[in-house]
């Protein structure tokens, strides 16, 4: 998502994305993913990608980070789903060495 206020025009927020349990360990989600990327790279204006994934999807977590994402802070009880609480975390990847 791009968000139309000025000063945020440099951050790509990645929305939830889902792979069906059919098409996992597919590679599926690391195509999606590469994909986001290179388009998003095409776009001179975004510096940063945003995203948050579930504290305990390891899989998730590991494969934005091979994709060059870091974690940059936690949500603590961001959801709450069947009366249980999941924290969940922040992760970034700059590009073009903008990172201040």
């Amino acid at each position: 998502l791009y968000d139309n206020k000025i000063r945020k025009k440099h951050i790509a927020s990645m929305v939830w994305f889902y792979v069906l349990r059919e098409f996992r360990g597919q590679g599926a989600g690391r195509q999606v993913l590469a994909k986001v990327i290179e388009e998003l790279k095409t776009n001179p204006e975004i510096e940063k990608i945003s995203l948050l994934v579930v504290k305990t999807q390891d899989k998730a977590t590991k494969m934005y980070k091979k994709a060059g994402f870091s974690i940059t802070g936690t949500l603590k009880k961001e959801l709450k789903i069947d009366k249980k609480y999941l924290d969940v975390l922040v992760m970034e990847k700059f590009f073009n060495n903008k990172h201040s």
